[in-house]
């Protein structure tokens, strides 16, 4: 991650490969193998992995950067506010005190 906030993305272009290892990990109805996926992908395990692992989190963040943003809205919370909503602040009301 980088001081202004962005994360710094591997210069290969990878996209091809990710969506390749989403899809048939997670998108079809043939549930392909871990050696299936190697002999099609043309991969090393280590690398499988390591690739599968890069493409979640690159999902993961194009999802939660599409999603936040929408969600704002219903929250109640106008743009480039940083209010946090009361429901995900921390209380430090202790439930069961026996004091």
């Amino acid at each position: 991650m980088t001081n202004d906030g962005a994360f710094n993305l591997p210069d290969d272009n990878n996209g091809q490969l990710y969506h390749e290892i989403l899809s048939k990990q997670y998108l079809t109805v043939y549930k392909y193998t871990e050696f299936e996926m190697l002999e099609l992908l043309g991969l090393e395990r280590s690398t499988y992995y390591d690739k599968k692992k890069e493409a979640l989190d690159l999902f993961a963040i194009c999802l939660w950067g599409y999603t936040i943003p929408s969600m704002r809205g219903l929250l109640g919370i106008g743009e480039g506010s940083l209010e946090i909503p009361d429901f995900f602040q921390i209380i430090n009301d202790p439930t069961n005190s026996r004091l």
